[in-house]
């Protein structure tokens, strides 16, 4: 839990105790914040609602996960699955043991949204291609900016936009129509983000909270301030 003991006590000890300067604390001391600007937005505004109170954090994360099903569950309807699969599967994501503990784990909030993110994003890019033509440009501007959110908010779902991305190009080739607009405008979009992920990790470079802390004796000084919060 050591993004805990970091953030935390980063924003316990702010002189500033708004949303922007709990942001900026973490922003100084977390250089992963460049590659992930929303997450660390949100934990920064979750902190100024909640504090220290560990309950709200465990209540948010255990909505997600049932969001994040039936995100799922509606991407699996819109691609035509049988609907026992578009079910089940979800039934298993939302069930399964593993990565339990990230459940717990009140900081880490991000894999969970980011995913439910994706998946809305691929959602509304589905309903583009056959949403009336007022409606096309307002389903794929809702997928392109559930796309940016997710990703800069966890890089984790980039290879899923790739293949979100090759499926819309698949279409067009197969039947045309309006899935060559969606597959240029994902595909553009995702190469700009990933382009610009790639100059934020170029800067930050290997210096994130997990490369110090161990040889400066981080640890010892965020436990210090965890005790004299107490």
């Amino acid at each position: 839990y050591l993004d805990d003991h970091l953030l935390l006590g980063v924003m316990s000890t702010s002189q500033d105790q708004s949303v922007r300067g709990l942001f900026d604390a973490l922003t100084a001391a977390d250089p992963k914040a460049q590659l992930r600007p929303v997450v660390y937005l949100l934990i920064a505004a979750e902190f100024r609602l909640f504090g220290a109170n560990p309950l709200p954090y465990h209540l948010v994360l255990a909505a997600l996960v049932p969001v994040t099903a039936l995100a799922l569950y509606a991407v699996l309807l819109r691609l035509r699955l049988p609907r026992h699969v578009a079910v089940a599967t979800p039934v298993l994501f939302a069930s399964a043991p593993h990565y339990s503990s990230a459940k717990l784990w009140p900081i880490v909030f991000s894999p969970a949204l980011t995913l439910t993110l994706a998946l809305i994003s691929v959602y509304a890019g589905l309903r583009a291609v056959t949403a009336n033509r007022s409606r096309m440009w307002l389903w794929l501007a809702a997928a392109c900016a559930a796309m940016v959110t997710s990703i800069f908010m966890y890089e984790i779902t980039l290879p899923l936009f790739a293949v979100v991305a090759l499926f819309h190009w698949f279409q067009a080739w197969r039947e045309a129509g309006r899935w060559r607009y969606t597959a240029g405008v994902l595909t553009g979009l995702l190469a700009g983000v990933l382009v610009l992920k790639v100059a934020a990790a170029a800067r930050v470079g290997r210096e994130t909270s997990y490369g110090i802390g161990y040889d400066d004796g981080f640890l010892p000084l965020v436990h210090a301030d965890v005790y004299r919060l107490e």
